[in-house]
């Protein structure tokens, strides 16, 4: 099935809020689901997977520990759904030469669309790498290195986000401006977190206008 961008990014957010994100970072998460797609990351897949943990409460950290100026999961490896928001928060100080290095972190590709915004903010590259590898990413979007890797990788021990070294740079991709093919059973799911935030009908609710209300005109 064809998805607009505009549908992910709402899509994504609604499933982001029933999962128990805060609203903040649900808006962050449609946001970050909506470059992904419009640079040809396909992350979706992944990015239902984070959501899902989310939403059972387990085996994923929904809050970071400070330990000793270290960013670690309070209870389980980091979701990239909350450390990202807080990486591009801390663009200005990477810009001034700061080295963040969080971790472990599940599905690291959901963090590029956090490193765009770090790398438009410092007006150059930025630089995500794991213990392997690494990845440029520059402020049109564009991307450089081992993205292949990236995107397979379910955790890693540890990634770290700096300023890259000024380097040629590379022509954005062009932009998915139309959405992509979503595969139905992956789009269902999305739906089914977001069902999690509707609320259950009662006459109260009927009362104060939900729904049809209590006039019947069949």
């Amino acid at each position: 099935m064809h998805v607009s961008i505009n549908e992910i990014d709402a899509a994504v957010r609604k499933a982001a809020r029933g999962a128990g994100l805060s609203w903040g970072q649900a808006e962050e998460a449609g946001k970050a689901a909506r470059k992904l797609v419009e640079h040809g990351f396909e992350a979706l897949r992944p990015l239902a997977d984070v959501l899902e943990s989310h939403s059972a409460g387990g085996g994923i950290a929904s809050r970071i520990d400070h330990d000793r100026g270290n960013w670690r999961g309070s209870h389980g490896p980091l979701s990239p759904l909350v450390l990202g928001p807080v990486i591009a928060d801390h663009a200005g100080e990477i810009r001034n030469g700061r080295v963040i290095t969080p971790g472990p972190v599940v599905h690291p590709v959901l963090l590029i669309p956090f490193v765009i915004t770090v790398a438009r903010t410092c007006q150059r590259p930025a630089k995500i790498e794991w213990p392997s590898s690494g990845v440029v990413v520059w402020p049109n979007g564009a991307c450089g290195g081992d993205v292949d890797h990236l995107i397979h990788l379910t955790i890693v021990a540890t990634v770290t986000c700096r300023s890259a070294e000024e380097c040629d740079v590379r022509n954005s991709p062009d932009p998915a401006w139309l959405g992509a093919c979503v595969d139905p059973d992956l789009w269902q799911r999305f739906e089914r977190l977001a069902h999690l935030t509707y609320v259950p009908a009662s006459d109260l609710s009927r009362r104060r206008g939900a729904g049809g209300g209590e006039i019947d005109n069949d």
